[in-house]
């Protein structure tokens, strides 16, 4: 090969280097703005996701303090400070006294008994006071 030869063959190899190099950068350019848009995307669906889920914690914790209200109502009109309420209790009603014992009302009215072996009967003004009415007769299983 002649001089001219080879230098005509060094230019075409590097026009062919730098051709290469272009397509290179122009890929490379590509795709570093795919990956801008594809990480912003991301960035987007994230805050949406973050929202979703705050929306609905937000919905669910609602949702709780509205029950937890309305148990405590039925637990504070469930509450007896006096004996005389406590007398007039139906027969098969159950509460848990001041003490935390389980009593249920048998036989009669103001006839009180721990557990359903037990035969020590008392009455209401024996009852440590305030009581929780567990269940009624008429409240189902």
């Amino acid at each position: 090969m002649n001089p001219v030869e080879a230098i005509l063959s060094v230019g075409d190899e590097l026009a062919a280097e730098r051709a290469a190099f272009v397509q290179e950068k122009a890929d490379h350019e590509r795709t570093s703005g795919l990956l801008d848009a594809a990480l912003g995307r991301e960035a987007e669906l994230q805050a949406r996701l973050d929202e979703s889920l705050s929306a609905d914690l937000l919905d669910r914790y609602r949702k709780v303090c509205v029950e937890r209200d309305v148990l405590q109502r039925r637990v504070k009109s469930r509450r007896i400070t006096n004996s005389d309420d406590l007398d007039n209790m139906p027969v098969g009603s159950i509460v848990r006294d001041g003490n935390g014992d389980a009593l249920q009302c048998r036989k009669r009215l103001g006839a009180w008994f721990h557990g359903a072996g037990d035969t020590f009967q008392f009455s209401s003004d024996e009852v440590p006071l305030p009581v929780l009415v567990l269940w009624l007769p008429g409240w189902g299983a």
